[in-house]
């Protein structure tokens, strides 16, 4: 369980398990062979399988995240929720691809 005694707080952890889970999305194209990430024109020495391990990790993290109590914008000022009662579209969109 996370405690987030500020929005900025909540913002930058939310952010960065989001910025990891679309590392390991791309990650995972490289390991399909879509993109090449390499500077040397190599692939990843990452499987695919390794690749959606971390994207389900980054998942599981970031609805753990969104559960809990945080400091949400409403449009005009932050107010305090005690959770979320839904998954953000990044959740919702991506369970199925891992």
């Amino acid at each position: 369980m996370f405690t987030f005694k500020t929005p900025e707080e909540y913002d930058r952890v939310e952010n960065m398990i989001k910025n990891s889970f679309l590392y390991w999305r791309k990650i995972k194209q490289d390991a399909q062979g879509k993109i090449c990430l390499q500077c040397d024109g190599k692939q990843t020495h990452y499987s695919i399988s390794e690749a959606e391990e971390q994207m389900r990790d980054c998942l599981k993290m970031l609805e753990e995240i969104e559960n809990t109590p945080h400091y949400s914008w409403n449009g005009e000022e932050y107010v305090w929720i005690e959770a979320e009662d839904y998954p953000s579209a990044l959740i919702t969109n991506n369970r199925q691809l891992v």
